[in-house]
């Protein structure tokens, strides 16, 4: 009598079919099944002798099956594993009957690859009999190894990132070291070096710094590029604080050598803070923060390339967060209020205009200087609604100056670079002479030199815009900055505003000489001369006999109240 064994498939939809096959029929679809699945099979004896391997086996490992039937397994090995792991692979299969996990196989070509193995002890015939069964795992490891390094690697440099630099760190920390440094990194003038030359430039130059850097590096040394222009860097093989300033030292030389990317010479600086770590004293929290302290103090301060963290620094960067707060919320309390300063013109020697002039006081800080808020506010781009409402401000006390009869008066209103290159300044310049009922004439914009260092044709572009609604454009604080005469006259420029270092120590320790050249140059380039800070009857005469077309100083007036204005304004042109 056969034997015959009923199967019953059930089918989506509720139908089923029956099948009562023979057991030459399973064997027979047993054998498609090994035939046609994508993961090897191989069965062998009680003596681990191979009987028996499917097409995926001969395909995974390269081996045809006349080189493996008959062959013990343990003559494949890769190796790779101890004699030890074996030992208890097969304690786990005789006592459980079961056995699975990873393991290193070597194919017919002599190359590793590894292998997800289950091997099942069964009975066939009452003899024992092992089936291994198991897939090529390199495709998925190289998958898993591309995650794994997008997780912890930058894709340009090949660096470790920030999330694994932070492993490293924390590492290194528990490790009981007595004495390493964490140095934290920026490339300076990064924005504008990508927007002169380009972004392919930029990367170069960050994988041509990436490998200076490494040159400099020594055993256990860890760099990790944290950012666009960011570096952290382990310093392990230092032992003592004038070995990380001689190796600093070196590494500055070195990168301020001009470096030339695609012909093009770029001259560009490093700056760097650095904490010093000794045994128990300092976490991982607090040693990245006190890097970057000190490396934005570096760059804040404009001066040191690096510098090494310490309580004035620390000081100094808590007063800093503070008063960046205040300021954040500095316009909705109303804060902010605004003086204004005469100028006068020499020839007529009439009050022409006056310039607005912002100012803050704090409940908590008092009055508070814009040498001192100005920077942040820039940093932070709070200057943009600053700006927005020291223009709007400034045109609404000019209307109400020209309707109480001051006809003539202009106002002078200075300008941040971030409201040129972040904002629509042509538009809020527009909509406000707008709003107000002001004609264009009556505006004066005072731009600063730095403005024109980078993104020219832009920053052109929007000044003959502003031009045209008839707005007077002058360049303040003239001689400090990088420009040249020449170079301002290819921009809509009406005016030169000489700045008061120029006449500040005449006569006792200058004599005037700078102030009479720039006048001189910038009368022959069409340019009118305003001289600030003027404080003294030697000052002004020399500046009213050398030509400056107008002034303004102390020496007429401080910034004022506007009823203070209102008032000194009403005397001078009375007593003319």
């Amino acid at each position: 009598m056969g034997i015959y064994i009923m199967i019953i498939l059930h089918l989506e939809g509720g139908f089923h079919i029956y099948f009562n096959w023979g057991i030459k029929q399973i064997i027979k679809l047993a054998e498609s099944i090994a035939k046609n699945i994508n993961e090897a099979i191989l069965i062998t004896d009680k003596e681990t002798k191979i009987i028996y391997v499917n097409d995926a086996y001969c395909r995974i490992t390269g081996y045809k099956k006349s080189d493996v039937l008959g062959k013990k397994t343990s003559q494949f090995k890769s190796g790779k594993h101890s004699k030890k792991f074996y030992t208890k692979m097969w304690e786990d299969i005789n006592a459980k009957g079961t056995w699975k996990g990873e393991i290193w196989d070597i194919n017919k070509s002599g190359k590793l690859y590894p292998k997800y193995l289950t091997i099942n002890k069964i009975y066939l015939d009452k003899e024992i009999n092992y089936i291994g069964i198991f897939e090529d795992l390199t495709e998925r490891k190289k998958f898993e190894e591309n995650i794994m390094k997008l997780k912890n690697y930058d894709t340009l440099t090949n660096l470790p990132n920030e999330k694994l630099f932070y492993e490293i760190l924390d590492k290194r920390i528990h490790s009981k070291s007595e004495f390493f440094v964490v140095i934290s990194f920026t490339i300076d003038k990064f924005t504008f070096i990508n927007e002169k030359f380009g972004f392919d430039v930029g990367e170069k130059l960050i994988l041509k710094i990436s490998h200076i850097i490494e040159m400099f590096l020594k055993n256990e040394d860890i760099l990790s590029r944290t950012g666009k222009n960011e570096y952290m860097l382990i310093l392990n093989h230092t032992k003592n604080k004038k070995e990380v300033i001689q190796f600093l030292d070196n590494l500055f030389i070195e990168i301020k050598q001009n470096i030339i990317i695609d012909e093009q010479e770029i001259y560009l600086g490093l700056k760097a803070g650095i904490a010093i770590y000794t045994e128990g004293t300092k976490n991982i929290d607090i040693l990245i923060k006190e890097s970057n302290i000190a490396k934005e103090y570096a760059v804040n301060q404009g001066i040191d390339d690096y510098l090494f963290i310490d309580n004035r620094i620390k000081e100094m960067y808590i007063d800093e967060i503070e008063l960046e707060n205040l300021l954040r919320i500095a316009l909705d309390k109303n804060e902010f209020f605004l003086t204004y300063q005469p100028k006068i013109n020499f020839n007529t020697e009439k009050i022409f205009g006056i310039e607005a002039l912002i100012r803050w006081k704090n409940s908590k800080l008092g009055y508070i200087s814009p040498e001192r808020f100005i920077h942040t506010a820039e940093k932070t781009g709070l200057i943009i609604q600053i700006g927005e409402w020291v223009l709007k401000e400034a045109c609404k006390q000019l209307k109400i100056w020209h309707e109480k009869g001051f006809y003539n008066l202009s106002m002078a209103v200075n300008i941040s670079p971030l409201q040129f290159k972040n904002s629509d300044i042509v538009n809020l310049i527009k909509n406000t002479l707008k709003e107000y009922n002001i004609d264009g004439k009556y505006l004066d914009i005072e731009i600063t030199e730095n403005l024109l260092i980078d993104r020219i044709d832009d920053i052109k572009r929007q000044l003959v815009e502003i031009k045209k609604m008839g707005v007077t454009i002058s360049v303040d604080d003239f001689g400090t900055g990088f420009s040249s005469l020449a170079h301002l006259k290819n921009l809509p420029i009406d005016k030169l505003k000489i700045d008061r270092i120029f006449i500040k120590n005449y006569p006792e320790k200058d004599n005037g000489m700078m102030s009479k050249i720039i006048i001189n140059m910038a009368h022959d380039l069409g340019f009118k001369v305003i001289s600030e800070g003027v404080e003294t009857k030697e000052q002004l005469e020399f500046l009213k006999k050398n030509g400056s077309d107008e002034v303004q100083g102390y020496y007429y007036s401080p910034p004022i109240l506007e009823s203070e204005f209102e008032e000194f304004y009403i005397k001078y042109t009375n007593d003319l």
